[in-house]
């Protein structure tokens, strides 16, 4: 799995690489010279070497690629000015550092306060706040009848390590009765130290039930699309024994959902092709490069916006689509492992 992870260099990882140097936007010039607002700071209470979101964040205005990119290439003035396909959205926090209106540090009686916690997928990346997957799961949970709460500690490039810390020294004081952590493996977690601190975390939190979402892997991940069908089994066994945790995958049902809409990017004899789902047709072919995409894909980007995966916006974040479908699928997988009784 080390190997896979570090070659999985595609557009899923990728579109994180914006996320704390900021893009490339500034106020009242033309869109494509705008700067994103800072959102993410140092917090010490989380542990050094840690950055979290800035806390009292009134609609921070973010401007991020609408298409798949490659490492580096905003940092670029140049090519940056050739990224035309910018999709805006903003940013607010409350005094907790968490995405969303402020709230009692206990939840009222009666309710059922979950915690989700994650990466850039579940701070809901490229959508307004009450669009992200968490939002949207606390509304679907509270329409089938529960009374629940629903804190997005999602924080774009967050990894395992600013995870457990969160859990470890911040979660406890929160009264949450579940924990829903959401990312993709980067290391191997049969090999590190990750399941037995994640059981440490557990103990702390009164061992409230776990879940883990592992997000859709995009069509145009190139090197996801071979990782991502073992890492739930593998991330099963290194659980087994010592913590308690449940795993959801959502990309099959991302795949099915997606059907013939949209574009793929498949690999056949030596090549990359884009193709269009509904009818087959090639769009583009490229040689296959060691890392990112190649540069026609990006450019087929800029020239057509007619090219688009569904459900998916960048190679690697969900849309407001699929922000619904994740909280569908995630309700239904809380419904059957009867967290709310």
């Amino acid at each position: 799995m080390q190997r896979r992870t570090l070659l999985r260099l595609g557009a899923s990882s990728l579109a994180l690489a914006a996320v704390g140097a900021g893009l490339w936007v500034q106020r009242g010039r033309r869109l494509d010279q705008r700067q994103s607002d800072p959102i993410m700071g140092d917090w010490p209470a989380l542990g050094p070497g840690l950055s979290w979101l800035l806390p009292g964040l009134v609609d921070a205005d973010m401007y991020v690629p609408d298409r798949p990119h490659a490492h580096g290439e905003d940092d670029d003035p140049q090519t940056r000015q050739a990224i035309r396909r910018v999709r805006h959205f903003q940013v607010t926090t409350n005094q907790q550092r968490l995405r969303g209106a402020g709230f009692a540090i206990q939840p009222a009686a009666g309710v059922t306060r979950l915690l989700a916690v994650g990466d850039s997928t579940t701070f809901g990346w490229g959508v307004p706040g009450d669009q992200s997957w968490p939002a949207l799961l606390e509304a679907e949970l509270n329409a089938r009848g529960g009374s629940v709460e629903i804190l997005n500690a999602g924080v774009p490039s967050l990894g395992f390590a600013g995870i457990l810390a969160y859990l470890q020294r911040i979660a406890p004081t929160l009264g949450v009765h579940g924990v829903i952590i959401s990312r993709r493996p980067d290391m191997p977690p049969s090999h590190s130290s990750f399941p037995g601190a994640l059981a440490a975390a557990a103990q702390g939190l009164g061992r409230v039930p776990m879940l883990m979402v592992l997000p859709p892997v995009s069509r145009f991940d190139l090197y996801g699309q071979g990782s991502w069908p073992g890492e739930r089994p593998e991330l099963l066994a290194a659980f087994e024994g010592r913590v308690d945790v449940s795993v959801l995958e959502l990309t099959p049902a991302f795949r099915d959902a997606q059907g013939r809409r949209g574009h793929d990017l498949v690999a056949i004899d030596g090549e990359l092709r884009v193709v269009s789902s509904s009818t087959g047709s090639v769009l583009l072919r490229a040689a296959i490069p060691p890392h990112d995409l190649p540069r026609e894909v990006y450019e087929l980007f800029e020239s057509d916006r007619d090219v688009f995966e569904p459900l998916i916006f960048d190679g690697g974040h969900m849309d407001a689509e699929g922000n619904a479908l994740a909280a569908q699928l995630v309700a239904d997988e809380i419904g059957r492992l009867a967290w709310l009784g």
